[in-house]
C-alpha cells in the first residue's frame, strides 16, 4: 500500500480545479440558493412535525427526533459559513433572503396579489447560485420592493394606469 504525503494532500485543496469542485458541491448543497431541502423549510418542517394539531403532517415526531434534524441543520449551516470573513452577518443576511422568499411563496397563491408575488419570486430564484450571485437580503429586498409598487399601481380593466 502507498503512503500518503500529508504535505500534498494539504496542497490539493488549493488547486483550481477542486476550488472550482467545490464551489459547484456548495451550489447544489444549498448555500446561496432556497427549495425544499434549505436550511429555513428543513427548519420549519422539524418544528411543525412536533405539532399534535396539524392535519398536513400525516405523523407527529417526537421531540428527540426533530431536535436531532434541527442539530443536523444547525451543524451544516455553520460549515457553510466557516470560512466567511464575518461569518454572522453572512448567515444572517443569507437567513432573512430565506425567510422573504419563503413569504413571497406563500403570497404568489394570494388572489389578488400572486402574479407580483410569483414574478418577485422567479426572479429571486434566478439569481440563486454563483452565476446569479447567490441569494441575498439585497437581492429579496430588490425584488420585493418591486412586488410592493407595481402592487400599489391603480389597476383598470386589467392594465396599469398611468
Amino acid at each position: 500500500m502507498e503512503e500518503i504525503d500529508l504535505d500534498t494532500a494539504d496542497k490539493i485543496w488549493y488547486m483550481p480545479v477542486v476550488k472550482l469542485w467545490t464551489d459547484i458541491l456548495t451550489l447544489f448543497e444549498g448555500k446561496g440558493r432556497s427549495g425544499s431541502s434549505s436550511f429555513w423549510s428543513i427548519m420549519c418542517a422539524a418544528i411543525k412535525s412536533v405539532n399534535p394539531n396539524d392535519k398536513s403532517t400525516s405523523q407527529t415526531s417526537d421531540f428527540a427526533l426533530a431536535r436531532n434534524e434541527l442539530q443536523s441543520a444547525w451543524q451544516n449551516l455553520k460549515k457553510m459559513y466557516e470560512n466567511e470573513s464575518s461569518p454572522l452577518e453572512s448567515m444572517i443576511d443569507w437567513l432573512q433572503a430565506e425567510q422573504h422568499l419563503e413569504m413571497m411563496r406563500l403570497l404568489a397563491r394570494h388572489p389578488q396579489e400572486g402574479t407580483a408575488w410569483e414574478d418577485a419570486y422567479k426572479q429571486c430564484i434566478a439569481r440563486q447560485g454563483t452565476a446569479g450571485g447567490g441569494l441575498t437580503l439585497e437581492v429579496t429586498q430588490k425584488y420585493a420592493t418591486e412586488a410592493m409598487n407595481m402592487l400599489a399601481q391603480p389597476v383598470r380593466g386589467g392594465r396599469i394606469s398611468a
